[in-house]
């Protein structure tokens, strides 16, 4: 896979900087604590501590962390992209649509 590059690191931060804000930690807590109650986990490349709990400036962070510090990290935008798809999805779960809970009961009931 080719490296990343700086436009594609660009592009992912600017999709997660224009979501929706984030809902209230109680919102956020409760979903996470259903999504754990579960045994969901996203597959991730690269995963953010308590990603369940994150937020969009905790995720923009983390981002600048992996970016900031390539030589550790052998990123491709997959990495990143899959970060977006996946935390997408928890904003979704988070506002309660019915689609984004019917996504992770498919994956949960794969496994």
């Amino acid at each position: 896979m080719d490296s990343l590059t700086q436009k594609q690191v660009d592009s992912i931060r600017h999709q997660i900087a224009a979501l929706p804000d984030d809902p209230s930690a109680e919102q956020i807590e409760r979903t996470a604590h259903h999504l754990e109650t579960i045994a969901y986990q996203p597959i991730l490349l690269v995963e953010p501590p308590d990603f369940l709990r994150t937020t969009k400036a905790a995720l923009l962070s983390f981002i600048d962390q992996l970016t900031t510090d390539r030589g550790k990290h052998d990123l491709t935008e997959q990495h990143l992209s899959l970060l977006l798809h996946h935390f997408k999805l928890l904003q979704r779960l988070r506002k309660d649509d019915p689609e984004a809970w019917d996504e992770v009961a498919e994956v949960t009931e794969e496994d």
